[in-house]
């Protein structure tokens, strides 16, 4: 199931302006400032100590037909998530429920893809586009039951050509339970920008003068004494150039 939202100009109206309010709170980061080294044709924006949590941008002048993000993470040694992206999901009714004696494990995955077409001003219509590919877990015992997310990967895209790159690309993956008083545990390292409560937890970026960003990310769990189910994602990814944005959701 897939969800796309068109914004063009910032004048165009307050709907717009509004749905603009997030992505302008999203710090923009130029990755060479951020962490100068590379991996590959890849410059590591952040990679933490445990290899958990990954952002890659390619370097400049690397080919968008045979740049590969995952070829750079193994290189870092980040486990990779399922490589496969689909337009659906095999784990929507998969259920930690707690109860047994005895510790009961489930595995499935999360992915999805979609597209928008975009016309930078003065340049030539393209795509932007947003994929994620997510391994997901359930496991229940007697006390409690957990949904856990990763390992995964996300990505944010511009394909076309004129201009190369945008203005800045943005990033925001999102995700999301169902179940009876659940939290959620996120077991990566404070700062990396992942935020949650409850049955729901997020993470942005924003990256000037790229095509591309790659979210490597791994440990995102969800407990409950009762019951965790129906674990949901989705990668939102906006290409803007100048005064012009396109967003692309792609939705589990």
């Amino acid at each position: 199931m897939y969800g796309t939202r068109l914004h063009t100009h910032l004048r165009a109206g307050l709907a717009v302006l509004a749905s603009l309010v997030a992505l302008a709170a999203v710090p923009a980061v130029t990755a060479s400032a951020a962490n100068p080294h590379s991996a590959g044709n890849s410059t590591v924006v952040y990679l933490s100590p445990d290899r958990s949590f990954a952002v890659l941008v390619p370097l400049p002048g690397v080919s968008k037909q045979s740049y590969s993000a995952s070829r750079d993470l193994q290189a870092l040694n980040v486990q990779l998530g399922p490589q496969s992206v689909t337009s659906s999901t095999n784990v929507s009714g998969l259920t930690g429920r707690t109860g047994s004696k005895h510790t009961v494990t489930a595995a499935g995955t999360l992915s999805a893809y979609n597209s928008n077409r975009t016309c930078p001003p003065g340049g030539l219509c393209d795509n932007t586009t947003a994929w994620f590919s997510t391994t997901v877990n359930a496991q229940s015992g007697w006390w409690v039951a957990t949904m856990t997310f990763g390992p995964g990967q996300s990505q944010a895209a511009w394909l076309g050509c004129c201009p190369w790159n945008a203005t800045t690309m943005y990033l925001t993956d999102n995700w999301s339970v169902g179940g009876i008083a659940v939290s959620v545990n996120i077991s990566m390292p404070p700062g990396i920008g992942i935020a949650g409560s409850g049955s729901s937890a997020s993470w942005s970026s924003a990256v000037n003068n790229v095509w591309l960003i790659t979210h490597s990310f791994n440990g995102i769990q969800f407990s409950s004494n009762w019951v965790v189910c129906c674990p949901s994602e989705s990668a939102w990814a906006t290409s803007q150039f100048g005064g012009y944005f396109v967003t692309t959701v792609a939705n589990s």
